[in-house]
């Protein structure tokens, strides 16, 4: 099975909030990482994307040459450089960031390889990896699901700086090409208008998510909250919805590639097993093991994280199996401005 990620290797300049710095390689290779400490021998890992031949050359020689069955063959070398970001945290779970190098959307043909990929992540961490045309032609050549993470998706910078309290009012139109998304809470207030702070929010911005043709799952990252979870009956019978918490017991190190870690994990154990409520379990996990852990070389160190699943999430994984399917969700009520 050839799994595709489509999206932005990042060169991240990261300062900690006890004042040191360190620089690390991030953006999908997070994904990457994640996937291939939950993939089997039967999964093949294709990265799609652009970076400096330097950058390209180094990673190669390192964190790359150490993953297995990794298809490097869409990953391509850009003159321009590597897309680079500048990250100063200001709390442990959230940051500034400063895009300083951005590169322009991948063409039909750098995406033509989707057509022997079984399932995709898209991961928007510039929010300009592709334009809307091409991300259509990307859903209709992979031939199972696609995982649209929507990260910057829509979001409007200035002088590399995001700018806050905008409105995309286009994401139904991304939506439609994708059966799995994931925000979090300042992506779904750029997406409705509000931002999700309490239960009742979390539900109304989950079942939103759901509320236009495309996707049938989709989940809502509350970082120390864990996560909210929804998703569409295969049977057209209504929404389910379930709050999975967050990996007890974390340490947080550095929460730069949770997102991308969880993303990673959903669909890795959805291919596996076919359950919303184990894949958000696994995802939780993945990511949870991955904020205990300094940029990417940590998350390189990560071994099998089911044990860690099965025993962090027991209870939960015995009300699975005694058949528990989450809670009823209405249909949202709200109806997202045109």
């Amino acid at each position: 099975m050839r799994i595709g990620l489509f999206g932005t290797v990042m060169h991240d300049e990261i300062y900690a909030l006890d004042g040191t710095c360190f620089e690390s390689f991030g953006g999908i290779l997070y994904n990457l990482v994640a996937l291939s400490a939950a993939a089997g021998p039967e999964h093949q890992l294709v990265p799609f994307g652009r970076l400096s031949p330097e950058h390209l050359a180094h990673l190669r020689r390192t964190i790359l040459a150490d993953l297995p069955n990794v298809d490097l063959s869409h990953l391509y070398p850009q003159e321009a450089g590597t897309d680079s970001n500048i990250l100063r945290y200001v709390t442990p779970t959230s940051r500034r960031e400063h895009m300083k190098v951005v590169s322009p959307p991948l063409a039909p043909e750098e995406i033509a390889g989707a057509a022997e990929c079984d399932a995709a992540v898209v991961n928007f961490i510039s929010g300009h990896e592709l334009d809307l045309h091409t991300f259509r032609r990307l859903g209709r050549l992979v031939r199972g699901p696609v995982y649209l993470d929507v990260h910057n998706l829509g979001r409007k910078r200035e002088n590399g700086v995001p700018v806050k309290g905008h409105r995309f009012h286009g994401w139904p139109e991304w939506f439609r090409s994708v059966d799995m998304v994931q925000g979090n809470e300042w992506e779904a207030e750029r997406f409705f208008g509000f931002h999700p702070e309490e239960e009742e929010d979390f539900r109304a911005a989950a079942a939103l998510l759901l509320s236009h043709p495309g996707p049938r799952i989709a989940t809502l990252t509350l970082g120390g909250q864990g996560a909210a979870l929804a998703w569409r009956e295969a049977d057209g019978a209504g929404l389910r919805y379930a709050r999975v918490p967050a990996l007890p017991g974390l340490e947080i190190v550095d929460t730069t590639g949770c997102g991308d870690s969880f993303s990673a994990g959903f669909l890795m154990e959805y291919l596996r097993t076919g359950s919303e409520l184990r894949s958000a379990l696994f995802a939780a996990t993945l990511s949870g093991l991955k904020c205990q852990c300094r940029g990417l070389e940590g998350l390189l160190e990560l071994e099998n994280p089911r044990p860690v699943m099965h025993e962090a999430y027991a209870g939960w994984l015995a009300e699975i199996e005694r058949g528990w399917r989450g809670d009823p969700l209405p249909e949202p009520t709200l109806v997202p401005e045109p």
